[in-house]
């Protein structure tokens, strides 16, 4: 089966990265029987060994699904993401309570 890395992942005792192609194998494996303890031959087939979180299958014609890469500008630094978080959390808070005070200023007594 051909497939192609959608992200970095590893086959067999390989890194592949995202974007290449490479095909899955039968892998031949020896497994203990569980009930007598013989050694035995098992046949992993490709299969089992497809994983869709991170390979896309190429034998289907389909193309893989396209994922934009940001440019380095675009990415918000984490430091300044958290900051600007707290930032507009602080402001929710302070305009809430700001239109609760009007609320209340504006009620009559009785």
């Amino acid at each position: 089966m051909k497939v192609k890395a959608l992200k970095l992942g590893y086959y067999g005792e390989r890194r592949i990265r995202e974007g290449q192609v490479f095909h899955l194998k039968p892998i031949k494996v020896i497994r203990r029987d569980k009930k007598n303890g013989d050694l035995k031959k098992v046949i992993i087939p490709v299969e089992d060994q497809f994983s869709s979180k991170w390979m896309w299958d190429l034998s289907k014609g389909e193309n893989p699904p396209e994922f934009p890469d940001l440019e380095d500008d675009e990415k918000e630094d984490p430091v300044d993401a958290i900051l600007n978080a707290h930032k507009k959390k602080r402001e929710a808070k302070q305009k809430n309570q700001a239109s609760n005070e009007d609320s209340t200023s504006n009620q009559e007594v009785i």
